[in-house]
This record gives C-alpha cells, structure tokens and sequence, in this order.
C-alpha cells in the first residue's frame, strides 16, 4: 500500500511537471519527488505544493476597491483595475488591453496576445505575437473588495483555439 501511495505521489508530481512551463523560480525542497517541479516534495507520500504568494496590492488600486472598484488579478497575483497587461497562464500574457464594461458583470478586451511556445522546451522555444479577445466575468467579494474570478481567452483567427486563462482572487467566494 506504502508503495502504491508513493507511486501516485511520483506520477501526480510528473504530471503537474509536464503539464506546463515557466513559473518564478524556487528553491528546490529536500525530498523531491523524481521530475517534480521545483518547490513540490513529498511529505509522508502526500504531494505538497508551494504556499501561494500574497496578493500584491498598490496603495491607489486599494484606494480605488474600498471606493467600490472590481479587480482583477492574473497568475503575477498583482491586483489591477482595467489593465492593460495581464498574465493568464504560464505561457501566455495579454498586451496593450483595450477595455468595455469594465466594473459590470463581465468585462471585455481585444488587444495583444503573446504566447512562449515551449518546442522542443521552454527555454529552446519561440515567442509567438497574435491578436485575442479575454471576457471576465464571476465577481466575487472578499473582504469588502470585488475582484473578477473567472476568464475566457480566444485567439483572432483561431476562434476554437481557447488557451486556459487563470485568474487569482484573495480568498473564496463569499467571503
């Protein structure tokens, strides 16, 4: 049972290691598991990813939330209203953002996509610069501030290439 557990741990850890790239660089935990990503380890055969970074908020977009302002915060976990740079995914930030209904139930932007494609790897691949469309929407509040949780992404000319987009919110729905 001990090693089933144990192969689980190793084949979770390949998989979040296969499954993308890039990411701020972390020391390395004792005990990794083989092909884990930097900063996962196995603890008593459970896998144990790296604590979440803090939201990063300025003092004029704090300012601006406790007014009644929505968020929204990309994978960087930097709080902004209306961007016009947002980080969605490792591979992919979105450039020189063009904003309608920023502050209702869902937002909407055209502007620059560009995408690290990472063949044959991260660090051997090419930058790729195309055009998209991103619509926000799910406003959650969380301590009196309202940020956007949810993000669709979709690419000129390619409308049923739709590259995962994650956003980071401060703490659960409701809260």
């Amino acid at each position: 049972m001990r090693r089933a557990a144990w192969g689980a741990a190793v084949a979770a850890a390949a998989a979040l290691a296969a499954a993308g790239c890039g990411g701020a660089p972390e020391r390395e935990a004792e005990g990794a598991a083989p092909g884990a990503q930097r900063g996962m380890r196995v603890e008593a055969g459970a896998l144990t990813l790296p604590r979440r970074a803090p939201l990063r908020v300025s003092a004029a977009v704090a300012e601006r939330l406790r007014a009644g302002a929505v968020a929204v915060a990309g994978v960087d976990r930097r709080a902004r209203i209306a961007p016009t740079t947002l980080r969605v995914n490792s591979e992919q930030t979105l450039r020189g953002l063009r904003w309608k209904g920023w502050g209702a139930s869902g937002a909407t932007a055209r502007g620059g996509v560009v995408t690290l494609i990472c063949d044959p790897s991260c660090a051997g691949g090419r930058i790729e610069r195309s055009s998209g469309r991103v619509v926000l929407g799910g406003i959650v509040r969380c301590r009196g501030r309202r940020f956007y949780s949810r993000a669709r992404l979709s690419l000129a000319g390619d409308p049923d290439r739709r590259p995962a987009a994650y956003l980071s919110t401060p703490c659960r729905e409701g809260s």
